[in-house]
């Protein structure tokens, strides 16, 4: 049953102890007297259910989070090491609400917290009441906000695809062994793999490999009780993922490993069986890296965190914007009014999608995100070079189109120009190959968002705040990395992860909070605002009616 702590230092020993050994101007007072954690009770009340007599009271919950949090304020460390530190240093027992009497929580009981008690979506929750008071502190005014990613490298090694299938075999024969050793005695007999260091041909020695695996595969599943286990079951998930994944994995005649120089080949795919979930991502064509991404809003006024969100490394951040400000919109009531992003944001529909959010007709979200260059197959001109004109869509050399067909699966209009004109029109080498009329698909961003996009680009207004703001995304995502313990996974599996992110992202916030009072933390985005009512208002655009 949970039971809040009453009261603290209630006793004269406390008093003298807490008012002689710690420090009135530490960040650790100056956080905790700014924080409340009065949500944290009602949050995780109905976790705890131990109702008989004779079981322990559980550790004020408020504790348990503070102990969690901690770990992060003080760059990361692990709950073994927490348990020592708080026996010995006494501002952290007092930043915990533990009283110098009181029993220390140990390393399993902080992870059970954290993992059980807690979890993923309270780790949430609590994030965001913290936004809460920090918006109601005055440190986020919504006025400029930007997004971005960055990487959170796994807790895991780097395995290549053939000592990975080779450790998820093992892996399988393992947890055999732990349920009928008589079993684990006939497989191993049949399906044992020995590893040459150095084969005469390394595709015929994983082809061999491959093949001992996928027969190994095939016997346990026809085993009778076996499959029925959950431990087997999840090794038989890995494997039949790897199997899969790694089925275009080759030597060449050489024994040479084939180049990934695509990055489809590689993103995406497990790496270590340890942890499934992280996966290989791409920060370029040429550059990946294995683990987990973390996607983050900033509002620029003072470098808040209002909303964090990891999703695997190959998940393209430009689908998660919408939703990150959706959330803080839910929570805050804030919709920004000048976004900025790299051009990854010019993808897709997310123009569209940040811009629905804004409920009120006459305000508007600005955007400062670069334009992705449009690209014509055959070379020459682009559809940007197309333009539209009382409805309709012109080509450079001032033909209207012949036809327009709406496409709901690509979620745009494609274009159709009569062949007659376009054989004849002296612009058609720099145009189209085609037997036919140039065809051009333009989506539903592109029609509605493109154009405006693409005229507020050229103003000073766009020039005046990408150069002096977009910059400041860059160093909120290098202190969660840099101070935050957010620059490796500190433990497996992507619920996990996300409560690591949860926890960092607050440290860093708060962090801010002891700048801020200590009159550290500036306000960043005066100078720019104060520019903008002189600058020029970008011209009208007419977008063409498609019904």
């Amino acid at each position: 049953m949970l039971k809040l702590k009453p009261n603290y230092n209630t006793n004269f020993f406390d008093d003298y102890v807490w008012n002689n050994f710690i420090p009135k101007d530490d960040k650790l007072v100056k956080i905790k007297e700014f924080i409340n954690l009065d949500f944290i009770e009602p949050l995780v009340r109905d976790n705890y259910k131990n109702d008989h007599y004779a079981g322990r009271d559980p550790v004020d919950p408020r504790t348990m989070f503070l102990v969690c949090l901690l770990e992060f304020i003080e760059g990361g460390i692990s709950d073994l090491e927490m348990e020592r530190r708080l026996c010995r240093i006494p501002v952290y027992r007092w930043f915990v609400n533990l009283n110098p009497e009181d029993k220390t929580p140990d390393a399993s009981t902080i992870s059970f917290f954290r993992t059980k008690r807690m979890g993923e979506e309270k780790f949430k929750e609590a994030f965001q009441q913290i936004i809460k008071q920090l918006h109601e502190a005055g440190l986020i005014g919504g006025k400029i906000q930007s997004q971005d990613a960055t990487d959170v490298r796994g807790d895991i090694a780097i395995l290549n695809p053939f000592r990975l299938l080779n450790k998820c075999r093992l892996n399988l024969l393992k947890k055999v062994k732990n349920i009928n050793k008589n079993k684990y005695n006939q497989l191993i007999k049949k399906y044992d793999f020995k590893i040459v260091p150095n084969p005469a041909n390394k595709q015929k020695h994983f082809e061999e490999l491959i093949e001992t695996t996928k027969k190994l595969v095939a016997a346990v599943r026809r085993s009778v009780r076996l499959p029925k286990y959950q431990t087997i079951q999840k090794e038989l998930e890995i494997l039949d993922r790897v199997l899969e994944e790694r089925k275009d994995e080759y030597y060449d005649e050489e024994g040479k490993k084939q180049k990934k120089e695509d990055v489809d080949k590689i993103k995406g795919k497990m790496i270590n069986p340890s942890d499934p979930e992280a996966t290989w991502g791409a920060k370029s064509d040429k550059k990946f890296f294995a683990g987990y991404k973390a996607e983050v809003n900033t509002d620029h006024q003072h470098g808040i965190i209002t909303e964090i969100e990891l999703n695997k490394a190959a998940h393209p951040e430009e689908k998660a914007a919408a939703d990150l400000l959706k959330n803080q919109k839910d929570n805050l009531g804030i919709v920004p009014e000048h976004f900025t992003a790299d051009a990854k944001y010019d993808y897709g529909n997310t123009r569209a999608e940040i811009r629905a959010l804004q409920d009120d007709p006459d305000k508007k979200i600005e955007l400062y995100i670069p334009l992705v260059p449009t690209k014509n197959k055959e070379g020459g001109y682009t559809p940007d070079e197309f333009f539209f004109e009382e409805n309709h869509l012109f080509c450079p050399a001032g033909y209207p189109a012949e036809y327009v067909h709406h496409d709901d699966t690509k979620m745009g209009f494609e274009f159709k120009f009569n062949a007659s004109v376009c054989s004849t029109c002296e612009l058609r080498p720099k145009c189209t190959k085609a037997k036919y009329g140039r065809r051009v698909f333009v989506s539903h961003t592109q029609l509605f968002e493109r154009p405006y996009a693409i005229s507020f680009n050229s103003t000073e207004q766009y020039g005046t705040v990408y150069k002096e703001q977009h910059w400041k995304v860059e160093p909120a995502n290098a202190d969660l990395k840099r101070y935050c313990s957010l620059k490796r996974a500190k433990y497996r599996g992507i619920s996990r992860v996300r409560i690591q992110a949860y926890l960092a992202a607050i440290t860093l916030n708060l962090k801010k909070y002891f700048k801020f009072i200590m009159g550290k933390l500036k306000n960043g985005i005066l100078t720019t605002l104060s520019k903008l009512p002189a600058l020029a208002p970008p011209g009208g655009v007419v977008c063409p009616e498609t019904g």
